[in-house]
């Protein structure tokens, strides 16, 4: 279960960071010089977004009570569906300043 967790937390993250690097580059004025030097920085609100679409994805699947079953509380189920997006805008940040 909470494999199945990773994987859909990180498909909603690379869907969450796709929607972002295309609202910036229509937003930004000069999409050259911005959006290529934001694009690759740690976006926190991103990581919160994510976590929120999951749980918002787990009340509509009707998973919470199965989860319940399973021991997983709501702070621990907070920090699962916040690792994947955590560990993917890390790299995106390391790999960025490479």
């Amino acid at each position: 279960m909470q494999s199945a967790l990773l994987w859909r937390q990180s498909g909603l993250w690379v869907l969450t960071r796709l929607v972002y690097a295309v609202v910036l580059a229509v937003t930004v004025s000069s999409p050259v010089d911005k959006a290529a030097n934001n694009a690759w920085h740690f976006q926190p609100a991103v990581i919160v977004l994510c976590a929120a679409l999951g749980a918002v994805e787990i009340y509509r699947r009707g998973e919470r009570l199965l989860i319940g079953n399973l021991g997983i509380g709501p702070f621990q189920l907070g920090g699962l569906l916040a690792a994947a997006p955590f560990a993917a805008e890390l790299a995106v940040a390391m790999l960025g300043r490479a």
